[in-house]
């Protein structure tokens, strides 16, 4: 990843401000990702204009998000625009919540699959995972119809696969390296 320190710098320095201050992480997460859906290009390049004065930078940022995030968040988008480092805000961020989950012993896993799971199967899986990690867990679900059917699970760095696509490539494999022979 380009900019690694940077980004798990400022990252880890808005957890400790966070911690330190006892604010509740979900809702600094829920802000966070309001900051990345409102702050559009056009907006990260006035405020990172060096022609424009921090004062004002701020005055902006406060006017556009007043009363809905936390003095915390505010001062650290005035500074990333000040250190024209808000190109890294949804680094910062993605590396904030691995820190956040990493801390509160939440185990982040995606769960890929070709049809909608129902309620049932989703809380099982979810069930199984805590108990074969024996921590909480965050389940994402994504519909993925390259799939064919069957389930793709990404742990940390790890995939676990059991999927029909997965199964007609490895049978086109066989018959490739056997038909060569």
């Amino acid at each position: 990843m380009k900019n690694y320190n940077q980004i798990r710098k400022y990252s880890t320095s808005l957890f400790k401000t966070i911690l330190e201050k006892k604010i509740n992480f979900d809702d600094v997460k829920n802000q966070l990702n309001f900051i990345l859906n409102n702050l559009n290009d056009d907006l990260k390049i006035i405020l990172e204009h060096p022609a424009i004065e921090i004062d004002k930078k701020e005055e902006l940022i406060k006017n556009i998000f007043k009363n809905k995030i936390i003095e915390e968040l505010m001062n650290f988008i005035v500074l990333l625009s000040v250190k024209k480092k808000l190109n890294l805000l949804k680094d910062i961020v993605n590396f904030f919540d691995q820190i956040t989950s990493e801390f509160l012993n939440i185990e982040k896993i995606v769960v890929k699959s070709a049809f909608e799971l129902d309620i049932k199967q989703k809380e099982k899986l979810e069930k199984m995972f805590e108990n074969i990690l024996n921590k909480k867990t965050n389940v994402d679900y994504i519909i993925d119809k390259k799939l064919i059917c069957g389930i793709m699970i990404n742990i940390r760095d790890k995939i676990l696969e059991n999927s029909i696509k997965t199964r007609l490539t490895q049978f086109k494999n066989n018959i490739i390296i056997n038909w060569q022979l």
